[in-house]
């Protein structure tokens, strides 16, 4: 268990120093909160120590997604607190036993602790991963405007915007893939499993077969041979896709090639254009200065190739570029957007127009995954139907060429 060197004032006043192992700093912040003590300072006594902490908090039961649940009901309970009248420190200790998840409350409890120790709450939560960066900059302008609530409020609605955005993405691209695998399910099971079976019964009929089902029947030898060294390379292909994809160059590569698909490009170029316009509008809103708020929208992407565009958006209006022009030379975004924001900097009502691109994009990407699911659901259908289709008027053929030959 980790060991923490501390400083902490006595319920007399007193400064008292010294040690004591805890498997996080919350929990050596709430021991000695119930001694009546009052931390100020606290640090990892080893580096061993701290090599396990840091393992600990990779452990997939002890990792927080960024827009998950736990995170969004933090910001929902901090902003009643807020608005009840409690002080910051009074609303974290609360929240914190409100928690029923132990990787939460050890992470309120370790904000609890770093604002005690002069922190602010913003530098303290950017410590952890689970708060997104947009998050993370909204309560940094929140700290210094005094309004709190209204940034716990405002970042609660954007993680479940983002949510549903991301689930409505995932759909798009993972309907269609579930219908294909289910489509080669039902081909190798054909293949696999009842060629054969009619291959044997034809067989012991001691008659030559029409073509066509000799075709199907060759077809069906050649998995029944080849099979399992075809599933192996698909594996090893995989396999080596996953190794390429978490390689700085592999992923960058890879998220290039995935914007120039026809059309899951299109659902990406369609999503990244919502992220960016949505979480610039906000920033915007939140007095966040340009350069600020594509420095944060930068992180939030999740595609390589839309976090370098704006990254050089960004580099390009530092060196006094519009931001407009800047983005003319980005493929990676809806082509909409740069003439868009060019009339937002002619007006200079940026942050509406963004929402509106947001808005409007949002829209699109609806019609898209509906437009996509009335699409594949068909072509499945016809591609199983063909497959099955065939299977049976193989057979049928062949039974009644050898009932003809008996006459």
């Amino acid at each position: 268990m980790p060991e923490f060197s501390y400083i902490a004032r006595e319920p007399d006043g007193r400064i008292a120093r010294g040690s004591a192992e805890a498997s996080h700093p919350g929990e050596l912040l709430l021991r000695l909160r119930e001694r009546g003590m009052q931390l100020l300072k606290v640090e990892q006594a080893s580096s061993r120590s701290a090599w396990r902490s840091q393992l600990a908090a990779l452990h997939p039961l002890n990792r927080i997604p960024p827009t998950g649940g736990q995170v969004e009901m933090f910001l929902d309970q901090m902003t009643v607190l807020l608005n009840s009248g409690m002080s910051l420190l009074a609303s974290l200790r609360t929240t914190e036993q409100q928690s029923l998840f132990e990787p939460m409350r050890r992470i309120i409890a370790d904000l609890s602790l770093r604002i005690q120790a002069g922190s602010s709450l913003a530098d303290a939560m950017e410590r952890h991963p689970c708060f997104p960066p947009l998050v993370v900059q909204m309560v940094r302008v929140g700290e210094k405007t005094g309004n709190l609530d209204l940034v716990f409020s405002k970042s609660s609605q954007q993680i479940a915007q983002r949510r549903a955005h991301r689930n409505n993405v995932v759909t798009a691209l993972a309907y269609p893939l579930f219908v294909a695998l289910a489509a080669i399910g039902a081909a190798s099971f054909m293949v696999g499993f009842v060629i054969p079976k009619l291959k044997t019964f034809l067989s012991g009929l001691g008659r030559q077969l029409p073509a066509m089902t000799q075709r199907l029947v060759d077809i069906s030898d050649w998995f029944q041979r080849y099979g399992a060294h075809l599933v192996f390379g698909l594996v090893i292909l995989t396999f080596g896709i996953f190794v390429l994809y978490m390689t700085p160059r592999g992923r960058m590569a890879i998220d290039r090639l995935l914007l120039r698909i026809p059309v899951v490009g299109k659902i990406f170029r369609v999503s990244g254009t919502y992220s960016f316009s949505s979480a610039m509008a906000v920033l915007i809103r939140s007095d966040v200065t340009v350069l600020e708020s594509l420095k944060t929208v930068e992180a939030l992407h999740g595609n390589k190739q839309q976090s370098n565009d704006v990254r050089a958006m960004r580099l390009a209006v530092l060196e006094g570029s519009d931001l407009s022009t800047a983005m003319k030379r980005s493929t990676a975004f809806a082509p909409i957007l740069p003439s868009m924001i060019a009339i937002a900097e002619n007006t200079g009502r940026l942050d509406d127009v963004l929402q509106q691109v947001a808005d409007y994009h949002e829209t699109q990407l609806q019609k898209m995954i509906k437009r996509l699911s009335s699409l594949i659901e068909p072509a499945i259908i016809i591609l199983v139907g063909g497959i099955v289709g065939y299977v049976y008027i193989a057979f049928f053929i062949a039974i009644y060429s050898i009932g003809g030959s008996y006459r």
